[in-house]
């Protein structure tokens, strides 16, 4: 019954995926997004408010508070140029959805409009959350009270893997995403002459070999390479061919997929750079800066997600991932609060098939009647309705 109403709003939902597509915004400058999403909630009779400047949160309410699931999908966009030939291109100059958020959007208001008619055993707290692409839209709206006033008792949100092809349901049972921490390096020398290093103190050396070393930092301490990623994104030091320069500046990413791993590897990454640049007579300066923590299923409410999943006959594969991908989502900060479920979305098709945050991704749209099924199914299920 839920996917046959998913199946009556798809011509609905495709139109709404396409105007958000159009106006693509940035973190908490969501404005026009905002707008919009209170429309449509507005034309369904849903209560909602704002939080965290942007982020809009509704409510709607069952014959019970005491049970609430919270269902997050998050709005804003990438500083991406669209290069997509379709009528309902960017039309905001290096902005697009080149994640998805635009159909993830889609499916929780589709959610609404299958739950608004229903008579539901408790509340669906809908969270439609900003700036996930940059500093993080989830803390600041926990911090101004999205769990409680009724207090969320679980929590699930939907991401699309464009990858996978419509019908495909991507679970993992633990961590699903990873840290997504980032590290700073300044190795300080003495410059001068290029002709003259003897009178100098080259911290490019000392940088050339301290890569090399990260790169492998993870297998050297027996750290299961699954587990863990650091990678080296930038090195810059100098401007001419023949001025050996004072400092090397280098930034990386650290993904890691439990709090003890994190830890570790912080701290084996400080002793690397400590060895590696004392033996060569240099200092340093060095940064690691934490960003969302990972993201750890709950088995309980994946297997309701997985239950949700098999009573949609449209989902005809359900697949348990073997390794989490090292991506980051600050879902993470939600699913510290309450069981929960983060779970992958198929989208993709034969021709549909351009990776996340690329300027050529989209999506099968066949697919926003199935996401909106799907959550309202789990919606339905958790709060014990037939």
């Amino acid at each position: 019954m839920i996917y046959k109403k998913a199946e009556e709003i798809s011509d609905k939902l495709i139109k709404i995926r396409r105007d958000l597509h159009q106006i693509p915004e940035l973190e908490f400058e969501v404005f026009e997004t905002a707008e919009y999403i209170e429309k449509q909630l507005d034309m369904l009779g849903i209560e909602h408010y704002r939080l965290a400047k942007t982020g809009i949160v509704g409510i709607i309410r069952g014959k019970s508070d005491d049970i609430t699931l919270l269902i997050r999908e998050d709005i804003d966009a990438l500083p991406v140029t669209e290069l997509n030939d379709i009528p309902y291109k960017s039309k905001n100059i290096g902005k697009m959805h080149a994640c998805g958020h635009d159909a993830h959007t889609t499916c929780l208001i589709g959610m609404c409009m299958i739950l608004k008619e229903m008579n539901l055993n408790g509340t669906v707290k809908v969270v439609f959350q900003p700036a996930e692409e940059g500093d993080g839209g989830a803390l600041p709206m926990i911090k101004e009270g999205v769990m409680t006033n009724p207090d969320v008792t679980a929590a699930v949100s939907l991401h699309v893997e464009p990858l996978a092809k419509v019908g495909t349901l991507l679970l993992r049972d633990g961590a699903i995403a990873a840290s997504p921490d980032e590290f700073t390096i300044i190795i300080n020398g003495v410059g001068g002459h290029g002709a003259c290093p003897e009178d100098c103190n080259n911290p490019i050396i000392p940088a050339a070999a301290l890569v090399s070393q990260l790169k492998t930092i993870v297998k050297d301490n027996s750290i299961e390479e699954t587990e863990c990623v650091v990678s080296v994104c930038s090195i810059n030091g100098g401007n001419s061919y023949n001025i050996i320069p004072d400092c090397v500046k280098i930034t990386g990413t650290v993904r890691s997929l439990s709090e003890d791993i994190r830890t570790n590897i912080e701290k084996l990454i400080n002793d690397k750079i400590n060895d590696v640049v004392k033996r060569f007579n240099c200092t340093y300066n060095y940064q690691f800066t934490r960003s969302f923590p990972p993201l750890i299923n709950d088995k309980k409410i994946n297997d309701l997600v997985a239950g949700a999943a098999e009573k949609i006959e449209m989902f005809d594969k359900i697949e348990y991932l073997e390794n989490s991908p090292m991506l980051g989502d600050d879902f993470a900060y939600f699913a510290q609060c309450v069981p929960s479920s983060y779970f992958k979305l198929g989208v993709g098709n034969d021709e549909i098939n351009n990776p996340l945050h690329s300027p050529y991704f989209n999506i099968d749209e066949s697919s926003l009647s199935l996401g909106a099924a799907i959550l309202a199914q789990i919606a339905v299920d958790y709060l014990g309705n037939e």
